[in-house]
């Protein structure tokens, strides 16, 4: 019940926040419109004391230097075989700092979980286009949460 709370708010959310964001659109920018990424880093999962390689892809377009939608995929590496899917909206408040909320699925086995992604980071310049951007989230389902934390290398256009 709390990971379906939880995404129906982050679904209201993004809704209420997406029309703002289209009307802020900045022709000229000091940031990059797109923006792809690939995560290394580790899941800690709370109701198992068990750590695994997480590895990731994501997307996100910026509708303006405050906020951005896309989506993420993540792999782990525990022998029931762990995926991730989830559509995303990225806040940037100030600076190169970024939240982020994603509601989403996690796929164990051929089952699939409901959950939301609550994460935060900041983007470290590597040339001109290039970020590295360390990060921690904690995925919420219903009975548990998860911790997910690494780096993001990421490439902007």
């Amino acid at each position: 019940m709390r990971a379906k709370t939880l995404m129906f708010a982050t679904v209201v959310t993004v809704l209420a926040l997406l029309p703002a964001g289209l009307c802020l659109a900045e022709e000229e920018s000091d940031f990059d419109t797109n923006h792809l990424g690939v995560f290394l880093g580790a899941t800690d999962w709370e109701h198992s004391n068990n750590r695994e390689f997480t590895a990731g892809l994501l997307y996100e377009h910026r509708f303006n230097r405050y906020i951005g939608v896309g989506a993420l995929v993540e792999q782990g590496d525990v022998g029931n075989n762990t995926s991730k899917a989830a559509i995303a909206l990225w806040v940037h408040p100030f600076a190169d700092a970024l939240l982020l909320v994603a509601p989403g699925y996690e796929f164990v086995d051929h089952e699939e979980e409901e959950m939301v992604r609550a994460g935060v980071g900041w983007d470290l310049k590597a040339g001109e286009n290039f970020t590295i951007t360390p990060n921690f989230n904690v995925d919420f389902f219903d009975d548990y949460e998860v911790w997910v934390y690494g780096l993001t290398f990421g490439f902007g256009f």
